[in-house]
């Protein structure tokens, strides 16, 4: 009896960690012991960046239920599903057509060609604004990836957990036939929480580049080695595989040759900013908190708080490799943080100073490629309106992501003034190659 009362503490522990912890806080800070409550005030507030199941129109968090139709919203009540109707129903109506499309297509033989008569045609939505973008005599595989390219978008705009799950859905479908560029789904995946897929999807395209083109030719006319890595991303995006060991794979960058675009250079710094700002919120912790703790609570009550104070999913999943070395972890993420966006700027700093910009003053937005967009900014080689507006959103959402590039380069002003900076690109120039010497040797000496 007694051993099965132990487990039963145990499982109450475990799934009340969120309310014990907010209690423990609480008493510390109302407790009369000074070095306790003083232990407690540098503790940052983690930023709440992911998406939460919410009713769609009060924002209500219990008694969820989807729409019956399209499934990329919720509602706690019918009459708050009716009262939202006229709002949602554009989008629900589009999603809908989509899908019908989708599993006609998926009754196809995938190798069918589509003639111009063929009653699907006349069935594919023209739009504008969602546009499902094939030419007649394609495949019936090709207008379905089309269809669900077109779908992601919708599910994107829609912006709620249960959209950006369909769309998280519809990525992986794609990803067995081709691998869309990730940058895409950046903010979606950090926003879901989900880190290490999107880490895992950058590191694919990486991989892509070097090997894709040297493979040997399979019976789908694709590189072998380019086919195999579409079969990881998908089964990564559907959570059957873990993925690669993301610090190991991190001291890979330092080798891709030439400097991959910008905006994949975002998508790292982005996912990178998500880790580095739950070390140092545990760092801190371990500092300032854990100390106190330690002389009220036992061992295993505190390694619970600890754990909390994780929000990301590499970090949650590595929490037992990185006790007591997350101070160390810490510096080599800042120093690869470091690293790239210099090395990025030097590639191409006109990005960053417009995405900086753009967000600053709102005028990236919604639907890309307005006049009103393309004559606010000018045309660059390397980068579309496409690629700022992708990352608008989250640099909104995560102000420390956004306070992050902008103190970069008010602390680095070289690094914003491209070329034209005269004698100070040689250094920025020299700065790079400094960073990039010591990167190499670094995986060198790691191998050895």
């Amino acid at each position: 009896m007694f051993f099965q009362y132990i487990l039963f503490k145990i499982k109450f522990i475990i799934l009340n960690s969120r309310l014990i912890l907010t209690n423990i806080l609480n008493i510390l800070w109302k407790s009369k012991d000074p070095e306790a409550a003083a232990a407690l005030r540098p503790i940052k507030k983690m930023p709440a960046k992911r998406l939460q199941p919410a009713c769609n129109t009060c924002g209500a968090i219990s008694n969820l239920f989807s729409c019956g139709k399209c499934s990329a919203v919720q509602y706690c009540s019918v009459a708050h599903e009716t009262k939202d109707a006229k709002r949602h129903g554009p989008l629900c109506s589009r999603i809908w057509e989509r899908i019908s499309l989708v599993r006609q297509c998926e009754e196809l033989p995938a190798h069918y060609i589509l003639q111009q008569n063929d009653p699907i045609h006349a069935m594919v939505p023209v739009d504008s604004v969602f546009p499902v973008n094939f030419n007649h005599g394609v495949s019936a595989s090709s207008l379905e990836n089309c269809l669900r390219s077109s779908l992601i978008n919708i599910f994107i705009k829609q912006n709620t957990h249960a959209s950006l799950a369909l769309a998280i859905e519809q990525m992986r479908m794609l990803a067995r036939d081709r691998l869309t560029s990730p940058v895409l789904f950046v903010p979606t995946l950090l926003r879901m929480g989900a880190d290490g897929i999107c880490y895992n999807l950058l590191s694919i395209e990486r991989r892509l580049e070097v090997y894709g083109p040297r493979g040997m030719l399979n019976d789908d006319n694709l590189p072998a080695g380019m086919q195999k890595l579409h079969t990881e991303a998908h089964k990564v995006i559907g959570r059957e595989e873990p993925g690669c060991d993301v610090f190991e794979d991190l001291k890979q960058w330092v080798l891709w040759s030439p400097m991959p675009p910008p905006k994949s250079m975002v998508g790292l710094v982005l996912v990178l900013k998500v880790w580095i700002d739950d070390l140092e919120n545990a760092v801190q912790f371990d500092r300032t908190i854990a100390p106190s703790l330690r002389r009220k609570l036992n061992y295993d009550t505190v390694e619970i708080i600890r754990g909390y104070l994780f929000d990301s999913q590499v970090m949650i999943g590595n929490r037992k490799v990185l006790h007591g070395r997350a101070e160390k972890v810490l510096e080599e993420l800042r120093r690869h943080q470091d690293y790239v966006l210099k090395a990025s700027c030097y590639s191409n700093s006109d990005f960053w100073e417009q995405l900086i910009l753009g967000v600053k003053s709102g005028i990236i937005y919604g639907n890309v490629g307005t006049l009103r967009e393309r004559s606010t900014f000018r045309s660059t080689p390397g980068y579309t309106l496409e690629d700022l507006s992708v990352f608008r959103r989250l640099l909104q959402d995560d102000t420390s992501a956004f306070r992050f590039l902008t103190d970069f380069f008010e602390r680095e002003p070289l690094y914003a003034k491209g070329p034209s900076g005269g004698l100070g690109w040689v250094k920025v120039w020299q700065e790079v190659s400094r960073l990039t010497t010591a990167r190499s040797d670094a995986l060198q000496n790691h191998g050895s």
